[in-house]
């Protein structure tokens, strides 16, 4: 579901919109049908503003908010989220290999 991913969820950093993917949650509760989220951060598609940070604890931060954003909108109404957990510092230090500090 491309509709959940960041970079169309918070193409600027705290622009949220949520109007597609809203769309397709109240659908599906409308019809009977479960919900399974994508990861809300997809390390192959990020926004241009997330590939520009230069900081891991910025970066970290970023994530936390946009993750705490993202998922609890749909608390209770997707039942599972694909990938949601994963290790945020080898996100960020992977990302900032030969970066400069």
């Amino acid at each position: 579901m491309n509709s959940g991913k960041w970079k169309f969820t918070e193409g600027s950093r705290g622009d949220y919109t949520f109007d597609d993917l809203d769309y397709v949650v109240e659908w599906a509760g409308e019809h009977g049908h479960l919900v399974r989220g994508h990861s809300p951060i997809w390390d192959q598609d990020l926004p241009s503003w997330v590939e520009a940070i230069k900081s891991k604890e910025v970066l970290a931060a970023v994530v936390k908010n946009h993750v705490t954003t993202h998922v609890g909108r749909y608390k209770g109404l997707i039942y599972a989220w694909v990938r949601l957990f994963f290790d945020v510092s080898a996100f960020a230090n992977h990302r900032f290999i030969g970066c400069c500090e």
